[in-house]
């Protein structure tokens, strides 16, 4: 009775979303974008993105409906894929597999490994964000605030405010590695983190370089407060394995096979050039493998969950994968945050007592 009654719950999840919006939303985004919508979805809109108010200057308006409708298949798709791993983990074998992986234990030492290697890779990542809002205080007229920072009300801040939260930012981050308070030191760096992160990407641009760092920064005040309960560690590990998943799944949604061809991908190295780049284009079994390669990469890396022996395999791959794309295109660097956070994968977990 539980199993049916949490599939209908499942079931209501992924299609109501999609019944709103055929009925009702799809009409109010179509006149929104037209500029004759209501005020209350407008200020909605433009508050959950702000950088729609420059991108519908740039795109038609079939663009952004393909956009939603697309978004919606996604979310049945991972309601859908929730559902089927429900059900394959109602079978009393799969049960106990899962509560194993689930409930399994963290050592102090490993532990104490993991928190100082990522603390001091966080503050290495976000040193350089001390010179960029600075610099952003320079041109502030173009700020647009994003959602809370919007909500909230909050200008700008001015570069000493910037500077003294800064200061107040290492200085937690020092508590942090020394573990004096670190669950609340954590805490305090994760809230400073995602206002750091939101003050950036006022400014029109939208950077997913940290996505996969916040997953982790967010969590890991967490599996300080729980040691030696390792959960928010796999939590942290399905963060990453989902975004490979679904960067994977917006491939697929948006032009089918047409991603891994070789015309696209050669398309894709001209619009990023750089020397290594040019040279691969002109080598057509090379434009074949490379996005192939990719996108099996990204559909699979969640196997390193489920086999744990497997993960130097699934992390080199990301590693190759990540810089490759830098000295190919030009995009992320040699150091990539979206590699660097396979620390959460490292430390050993064991059973439960």
């Amino acid at each position: 009775m539980y199993q049916w009654k949490n599939n209908l719950l499942l079931l209501l999840l992924a299609l109501l979303p999609a019944v709103l919006h055929w009925l009702w939303l799809r009409d109010e985004a179509q006149a929104y974008l037209a500029g004759t919508g209501s005020d209350w979805f407008a200020q909605l809109a433009e508050w959950f993105y702000p950088r729609l108010v420059v991108e519908r200057q740039r795109f038609a308006p079939s663009f952004f409906i393909q956009k939603i409708d697309q978004l919606l298949v996604r979310w049945a798709l991972v309601v859908g894929f929730i559902g089927i791993a429900q059900s394959l983990l109602a079978q009393p074998k799969r049960q106990a597999r899962w509560a194993a992986w689930w409930h399994g234990e963290i050592a102090g030492p490993a532990l104490d490994r993991l928190r100082i290697a990522f603390y001091l890779a966080t503050g290495w990542f976000t040193f350089p964000w001390w010179a960029a809002l600075r610099a952003a205080a320079n041109y502030s007229e173009f700020y647009r605030p994003v959602l809370l920072l919007d909500w909230w009300g909050w200008g700008f801040p001015s570069p000493w405010q910037i500077d003294a939260a800064f200061v107040i930012y290492f200085i937690g981050l020092g508590l942090v590695l020394v573990r004096v308070w670190p669950v609340t030191s954590a805490a305090l760096v994760a809230l400073w983190f995602f206002i750091a992160q939101a003050y950036s990407l006022s400014f029109e641009k939208v950077d997913h370089g940290f996505a996969t760092w916040g997953y982790a920064v967010a969590l890991f005040p967490v599996l300080l407060a729980v040691r030696p309960a390792a959960y928010p560690l796999r939590l942290m590990q399905l963060g990453v394995a989902g975004a490979y998943f679904l960067a994977a799944l917006e491939k697929l949604l948006l032009s089918g096979g047409a991603w891994a061809s070789a015309s696209s991908f050669r398309a894709q190295l001209l619009l990023h050039p750089t020397g290594l780049g040019q040279q691969v284009a002109e080598q057509e079994w090379l434009c074949w493998m490379l996005p192939a390669g990719t996108w099996l990469f990204q559909w699979s890396f969640g196997l390193v969950l489920l086999f744990p022996r497997w993960r130097w395999w699934g992390l080199s791959a990301g590693v190759l994968f990540h810089t490759g794309t830098y000295l190919l295109m030009g995009v992320g660097g040699y150091v990539s945050p979206w590699w660097v956070v396979y620390l959460v994968f490292l430390p050993k977990i064991s059973p439960k007592g």
